[in-house]
């Protein structure tokens, strides 16, 4: 064996070392993407809030605004009603006979 020669050779290859790198790239650049969008979400969610709250309290105060303005009438409309009971007070003859026709309880 004077004149042998050995020779070995030997090649490895990472297969899924490359391939892992660049789905981690991938996968961070998804994951960000998701944050973004998450964001932009809870920045519309919270418009939609406010204008939804804005819309219900301005629809509120014309609800109170209507309400004072139907216990205006109303201040007027009692005003305007008792008027005519102060004139039936005045004349005791027509006091009278109201109470006289009505039927007595036992």
């Amino acid at each position: 064996m004077d004149r042998g020669y050995v020779a070995e050779v030997q090649a490895v290859q990472p297969v899924y070392a490359g391939g892992r790198i660049i789905n981690g790239v991938r996968l961070a650049e998804v994951g960000l993407d998701v944050a973004r969008e998450k964001r932009e979400m809870a920045l519309r969610d919270v418009t939609v809030e406010i204008e939804r709250l804005y819309w219900q309290h301005v629809a509120l105060y014309e609800k109170l605004s209507t309400i004072k303005a139907y216990e205006g009438l109303l201040g007027r409309l009692d005003i305007q009603a008792t008027k005519p009971c102060r004139l039936v007070l005045r004349r005791p003859t027509s006091c009278s006979r109201s109470v006289s026709s009505s039927p007595k309880r036992q």
